[in-house]
């Protein structure tokens, strides 16, 4: 049975890679060192990797890695630390000079435009898939290891010198005219798929689904035959770019599973340190986002990397922050690419050791709760996997990527709660339909979305609706949709005092998506206004109705206009309208995570500011509290001083900056 997968503390497992050479030594007891100081429980041997790859190893030059991880291995078992294997690439990267070497006579991958790899293998090709599963049983076999990590390379994406758009090589082109019972030159057959919604595209994801789909299957079936003691994981990265290739992220990590457990390593989103607000604005639209379409019963150990391997590309404090702001992925673990996979050993010069070591009686104690993404509460942000299948692209496959996601983390920016669902129909609710994702549902669908929650509206969405005559559900007649930064309009200004300041305004220019102005009939209220820079008057801005509220922009990328208090002011006054069960923290870049458990519920806020606020506050809304108690960084929990007015809570405790707090929210009973 692999141990560390059930362990009821928080799991830290190192990956690390040890070049088979003099200092082989020396470099496995540096990090065995490491991980008993500081408390990691699992070391993830890597091979072939970064600078070291040679390309398709053969068994030959695979041997000495093979040494070096028994011998690791059985040094880390005399001090209880488990060893899991992650060779660095399956099919490749990217060619980085790389050739396949005398004999690999192994397809390559090719792009749209027909341009070729020199060293990435295509996963359809039977030499190259009967080189790896082979070799796989052989360095699984030798090892047994208790994890055997699937990099993220095992992606028809992102494969340098391709253009973006996945594999269109021979053994894909004879999938693709299979399938549609037509032989289809590539040219024609790409034409198609970038036209819209077609049998084309259908055939396109479907192959695409297939091709990874069956090799989960194969590594499944050969681990299982060489080693019962052996779990198999997954690293994966962005979902909207696995999207293009339609991952059905459930069934991957089901079919990949040899014992039954699904485990991925899910992408943070940075490999050196940024903005903290620039971070969980894109974790909130990324991993947040993969966590939900896995499900509930995976294993999740997500990939924290120094990526430049140095104090100055990441603070010991920034680490921490990574680590604890992952908190609601629902951890089982993390997995640390903290050291250069040059192979120089563990670096205690870095400071990462202790804050992780301080961090992990907090992470244990979090870790009891078993967060589950069936289990978020607050604005629903409806996703789905399948949502390239009805894209509308400007004619390349960069427009295929979906922007559905990312208007989760606009309005979790401004404190909200919230939940991801694949679900297409709700109750008491508060949706949000933000670009394409309004497209990934039927008419009746949209009408009966309609009838019993309250719908959030940006100008695309709202504007589809237009389109596709459901205007009168939003009581809109026509709109005018313009260019950002055309002319078109140049600001906005509020109809209503806000903040205390008459007329507010907000530049409609610069860091702003395009906007979009309404016609309605009777029974709406009109809060703003898009303003010419002459003074005239472009349009309606902000719209709101009994059970829906428009945003009058395009809402993707990140919008850094729309984040002014004017937005903060008009969503206070959103607030009490809104349904469902929901937290608001009460200051921006304060992201919440409330999740039901039995009776009660836990909330996890983080302070993504660089800013120390003297207490906690936030409001809630759909429920009642009792009392709160707090987890400490000592893993107990303790009941904490707090003052609840009406809907507002405040807690008399610190909350530091680049830092998390879990709260348990205690149900009144009557």
């Amino acid at each position: 049975m692999n141990k560390f997968l059930f362990d009821k503390n928080f799991t830290h497992c190192l990956r690390a890679q040890v070049y088979p050479d003099k200092n082989a030594k020396q470099r496995i007891e540096s990090i065995k060192d490491f991980c008993v100081k500081y408390g990691f429980n699992n070391v993830i041997m890597m091979f072939n990797g970064e600078c070291f790859n040679v390309g398709h190893i053969t068994n030959e030059e695979l041997k000495p890695w093979i040494e070096v991880i028994k011998e690791a291995k059985e040094e880390f078992a005399k001090v209880g630390i488990s060893t899991s294997i992650n060779p660095w690439f399956e099919f490749g990267h990217l060619d980085r000079g790389r050739t396949l070497k005398e004999g690999q006579n192994f397809g390559n991958m090719m792009d749209f435009e027909g341009n070729s790899t020199k060293m990435v293998a295509c996963p359809l090709d039977p030499n190259w898939r009967k080189y790896y599963i082979d070799q796989m049983s052989y360095y699984v076999s030798e090892i047994k290891p208790d994890t055997l990590w699937i990099e993220d390379d095992f992606r028809l994406h992102n494969h340098d010198p391709l253009k973006f758009g996945g594999c269109f090589c021979e053994h894909h082109m004879k999938k693709f005219s299979e399938k549609l019972g037509y032989n289809v030159s590539r040219d024609e057959f790409v034409k198609k798929i970038l036209e819209g919604p077609c049998k084309e595209r259908e055939v396109y994801l479907e192959v695409n689904w297939e091709t990874l789909d069956g090799l989960a299957k194969e590594i499944s079936e050969a681990v299982k035959k060489v080693s019962n003691e052996t779990s198999v994981a997954l690293m994966s990265s962005r979902p909207e770019m696995h999207a293009v290739e339609n991952r059905n992220w459930d069934n991957l990590l089901t079919d990949l599973s040899s014992d039954g457990n699904k485990i991925d390593r899910i992408h943070l989103p940075c490999y050196v340190e940024i903005s903290p607000k620039q971070y969980i604005y894109d974790f909130n639209q990324n991993s947040m986002v993969v966590r939900s379409f896995i499900g509930d019963d995976a294993l999740i150990y997500p990939e924290l990397e120094n990526g430049c391997f140095s104090f100055f590309a990441k603070s010991a404090r920034f680490l921490k922050f990574q680590v604890e702001s992952a908190i609601p992925l629902g951890l089982s673990g993390m997995t640390y690419d903290i050291f250069d996979f040059c192979g120089n050993g563990a670096q205690n010069e870095f400071g990462y050791g202790p804050v992780l070591n301080e961090l992990t009686p907090y992470l244990s104690k979090v870790k009891e709760f078993d967060l589950k993404p069936s289990n978020l509460r607050g604005i629903v942000f409806p996703i789905d996997q399948e949502t390239v299948k009805n894209r509308i692209t400007n004619k390349d496959f960069f427009s295929l990527i979906p922007d559905d996601f990312q208007c989760i983390s606009y309005m979790t920016s401004f404190g909200y709660s919230f939940e991801l669902s694949k679900e297409k129909s709700f109750k008491n609710k508060t949706i949000m339909l933000a670009m394409q994702n309004i497209n990934n549902f039927t008419n009746d669908e949209l009408i009966e979305l309609f009838k019993d929650n309250f719908i959030i509206l940006d100008g695309y969405a709202a504007a589809k609706l237009i389109d596709r005559k459901l205007g009168y559900l939003i009581k809109a007649i026509s709109y005018k949709h313009a260019k950002n930064d055309d002319g078109s309009t140049s600001y906005e200004v509020s109809l209503e005092e806000l903040g205390g300041i008459s007329d507010y305004k907000l530049t409609s220019e610069k860091d702003n998506s395009d906007p979009y102005t309404f016609v309605f009939d009777e029974g709406v209220t009109i809060k703003s206004k898009l303003m010419k820079y002459d003074g005239s008057i472009f349009g309606n801005g902000v719209a709101q109705g009994d059970n829906f509220f428009i945003l009058p922009f395009e809402i993707k990328g990140k919008p850094s206009e729309q984040f002014s208090l004017l937005r903060t002011y008009q969503f206070e006054k959103l607030d009490e309208q809104l349904k469902g069960e929901f937290i608001k923290s009460s200051v921006q870049g304060i992201c919440s995570y409330l999740y039901q458990k039995d009776d009660d519920k836990i909330l996890i806020l983080t302070n993504s500011n660089t800013d120390i606020f003297d207490n906690i506050s936030f409001k809630f809304f759909g429920f009642n509290i009792s009392d709160i108690q707090i987890v400490d960084r000592n893993g107990e929990i303790r009941n904490v001083k707090h003052k609840i007015s009406n809907n507002s809570v405040i807690i008399e405790e610190k909350f530091d900056y680049m830092s998390t707090v879990c709260l348990i929210l205690k149900s009144k009973k009557y």
